[in-house]
């Protein structure tokens, strides 16, 4: 049968209908709208054998994407068929860079031995230069190359800011941090190039290695810090503020004005002052958001709070050049997302939470917030990262299981996950209205997979990159197609590039014979083939062809040797040549089939008589038994040759003497040869079934029965003095032999205290009875294999041997 393969191919077209495709472009429903969507440019998955964790991403003008977060084991941080392998001590933190295509260009590991170093967040300045910070631990070198740039953590975790080139060679680094944990959890920088960096604190944190006045003093169990370096890493101001309880900043964000934004969360009461004044925010739940902008001096300006009763928690701020501000998170139960005197309320779908977008003026007044979120209890969705576009159109990412609306207005745009926890990308515009959601998850046999975005960038051009994790295998592709990336074992990274237009999808299925045109180009295979164009509203188009091509020129030549004859369709050819097929086949198409016929050989068949004294072996099979066997054997012509085996088993026979003072006498065979046992020579003449011994020694018999021969036990008899052995003076009888349950032995006068022994061929003892008196013994031997066994008699110094058959 000839083997059909499906082909996937991607083209790009300049124009949209043209000749048979303007009536396709028309009837197609896909194009009748103008509704948004994204394309998979490409999908990178790095993996690590124990652990890696993808804290963020971001990409330069020139679309290379620089990513930062940790790991564990080795990781190969090249996606490509490359190895750039970097090995952990414990867990270290990573920076790499990717060409706009995706390609490794190179990665840095950063970290001390068994402690816990992770990079959670990155920001880039316009030179290609990268700032990271995180936490870390000990004595750790941020310079990944020769050099040494030690920072020695105050306490348990400090926060770092780190400042590498676009080669990734080290610049600079500085810690804050005191004696406990303390996180670094956002970064970014002002058009000036001053960097702030916000995340929380445990008493009191110091802007370097060791006790200065530059510190900040928590008033609880963990505050949010702020602090603000110039572009060569030297302290400006550092600010902190929280409760009693615990307060987190989680990102912070500058506008074109150099004011700060910082968005994060906290408990009970907590004061957004940094100076002397007082801006309490009161939590109505478990952990609210809040919203706090300061000037670039470090001044309180305003604070706000977001939260209900339940847990309520910001992922990611962005302010646009006029101070609005977009912040995604995920939230619970009931939230008014109105700060102020109005309500704007959002009730959760789903058990474990929903997540929000929403907008805010620059003075911390509520503009918008929308919600996506899936129905069930054990369901839940989050928006972890987000990144403004033209016009003020928002792109978010992030996480969600079961099936979600993401349009928040009164149309339905249901994704639905297939795996444990799918990846969405959203875009709304700037009224937060729906222009288009795509999926990326587990394909059905990894439906265990774990994915979400963490990350979102957008280049110049409107390409928008996400980075997250996952596990198990994923499709990548948000359209029709497929783009599968399998996860390592201790899970992946991945990085995506989104062509963000508004493509329409249509599938047009076809069936043909030979060939099919389609667009100016002419399928002779059938596949599956996917076409990029141009619809009439300028907005691209993936019109997914399913063609099914039925030929109707001659197949293929089928090529083969056989044995005798072969037969095809129902004909028989019995000799070698080419031989054509002609028929009109199911699918509407005539066709030709060619067979190229060679008839190497005739199969064959004989018979082979075998007499055999004991098990035979023929062709690698041992027959045990009389019988006629067929055996299949392949003559040099490679068929089949049939040999018919009719054989005959004999049974052993068993050679046993008797010795009558010098004369002995053995069974009764067809023929008898006597020899010598001192040196196995043969002894002329002594060809009869008895032989008169005239000299003292050792003598056995050689019998043959059915062609098959024995050689009894060697009889000593001594001329001389006419000393007799056991059977001499006590005529021994053994019976039945061959037997299969066990043998009788008798004596013609009663033994005293005899010994009765039952050994193998090869000396081994199997059974011995002592101390044995009387006339009458049995020998069990129902247990043993079949075989020939020895059985000696003895009393005193006399002694009686014989050969038996267990049958």
């Amino acid at each position: 049968m000839k083997q059909i393969n499906t082909l996937y191919c991607v083209k790009t077209f300049r124009s949209c209908c043209r000749s048979l495709l303007f009536l396709s472009c028309l009837l197609l429903p896909a194009f009748a709208g103008r509704a948004q969507n994204i394309s998979l440019n490409w999908a990178k998955g790095i993996g690590s054998t124990d652990l890696i964790g993808s804290g963020t991403a971001t990409v330069d003008g020139a679309g290379n994407v620089y990513t930062a977060g940790y790991f564990m084991g080795t990781t190969d941080f090249d996606p490509g068929p490359g190895t750039a392998n970097l090995t952990a001590n414990g867990i270290d933190m990573f920076l790499a860079k990717y060409d706009n295509n995706g390609n490794y260009l190179w990665a840095k590991k950063i970290g001390a031995a068994s402690y816990n170093d992770q990079a959670y967040a990155i920001a880039l300045d316009n030179a290609g230069n990268a700032y990271i910070t995180g936490i870390f631990a000990a004595t750790v070198d941020f310079d990944p190359g020769a050099g040494t740039a030690n920072l020695v953590s105050n306490g348990a975790s400090d926060i770092f800011i780190a400042k590498y080139d676009g080669a990734g060679n080290y610049v600079w680094a500085r810690n804050i941090g005191g004696s406990d944990w303390d996180y670094g959890q956002s970064i970014t920088l002002d058009n000036t190039g001053n960097v702030y960096v916000t995340g929380s604190f445990v008493d009191t944190a110091y802007f370097g290695a060791t006790a200065t006045a530059n510190s900040v003093v928590s008033a609880g169990s963990t505050d949010v810090v702020l602090a603000k370096y110039d572009n060569n890493g030297n302290f400006i101001w550092g600010k902190a503020v929280g409760g009693s309880s615990s307060d987190d900043g989680q990102k912070v964000t500058t506008d074109a004005a150099g004011n700060v934004y910082v968005a994060g969360r906290y408990m009970l009461t907590a004061d957004f002052d940094p100076g002397p004044g007082t801006a309490n925010l009161v939590a109505g739940g478990a952990t609210d958001i809040f919203l706090a902008k300061y000037s670039a001096t470090g001044a309180y300006i305003w604070a706000k709070g977001i939260g209900g009763t339940g847990y309520d928690a910001p992922s990611d701020l962005i302010a646009d050049a006029a101070g609005h501000l977009y912040t995604v998170g995920s939230f619970a139960g009931t939230v008014d997302f109105d700060p102020g005197t109005g309500t704007a309320n959002l009730t959760s779908n789903s058990g474990l939470g929903d997540a929000y977008v929403a907008k805010y003026d620059t003075s911390g007044a509520y503009v918008w917030a929308k919600q996506a979120g899936p129905a069930g209890a054990a369901n839940g969705a989050n928006a972890n990262a987000v990144v403004l576009g033209a016009g003020g159109d928002v792109y978010f990412t992030g996480n969600f299981n079961g099936t979600v609306d993401f349009d928040p207005g009164a149309g339905t745009a249901n994704l639905t996950a297939t795996s444990y926890k799918d990846i969405f990308v959203a875009k709304y515009n700037a009224a937060g209205n729906y222009l288009w959601a795509g999926r990326m998850g587990g394909i059905p046999i990894s439906a265990a997979s774990n994915c979400g975005g963490r990350t979102i960038s957008r280049n110049t051009a409107g390409q928008v990159y996400v980075a997250g994790y996952f596990s198990g295998t994923v499709d990548f592709d948000p359209g029709p197609g497929n783009v599968n990336v399998e996860a390592a074992i201790g899970g992946s990274t991945f990085i995506m590039k989104l062509a963000d237009g508004c493509p329409s999808y249509s599938t047009l299925t076809q069936t043909h014979c030979d060939s099919f045109s389609f667009h100016n180009v002419t399928y002779t295979t059938s596949g599956v083939y996917v076409d990029t164009l141009n619809s009439v509203f300028g907005c691209d188009s993936i019109v997914t062809l399913n063609l099914t091509i039925n030929h109707s020129t001659v197949n293929p030549v089928i090529t083969g040797a056989y044995c005798d004859s072969v037969t095809f369709n129902g004909v028989t050819y019995h000799t070698t040549g080419v031989y054509t097929q002609h028929y009109f086949s199911f699918n509407g198409c005539d066709s030709n089939k060619v067979y190229d016929v060679t008839i190497k050989g005739q199969s064959s068949s004989s018979q082979l008589d075998r007499n055999s004294c004991g098990p035979y072996v023929f062709n690698g099979t041992t027959y045990p038994s009389s019988g006629t066997f067929p055996v299949t054997l392949t003559n040099v012509q490679g068929c089949d040759s049939l040999v018919t085996l009719n054989l005959t088993v004999n049974p052993p026979p068993v050679a046993t003497v008797i010795k009558t003072g010098s004369v002995l006498t053995v069974n009764n065979a067809d023929a008898y040869q006597w020899i010598n046992c001192a040196d196995r020579s043969v002894i002329a003449g002594a060809n009869s079934q008895t032989y008169t011994v005239t000299a003292t020694g050792s003598y056995a018999a050689v019998i043959t029965k059915n062609d098959c021969r024995d050689t009894s036990d060697c009889i000593t008899v001594d001329v001389g003095t006419g000393i007799a052995d056991l059977d001499a003076v006590n005529r021994l009888q053994f019976y039945p032999n061959p037997a299969s349950a066990g043998i009788h032995i008798l004596t013609q006068h009663p033994l005293r205290q005899a010994t009765i022994r039952l050994s193998n061929v090869i000396g081994q003892v199997l059974q011995e009875q002592r101390g044995q008196s009387g006339s009458n013994f049995y020998l069990d031997i129902g247990a043993y294999a079949a075989g020939v066994y020895l059985v000696e008699v003895t009393e005193g110094d006399k002694a009686s041997r014989r050969k038996i058959v267990k049958q």
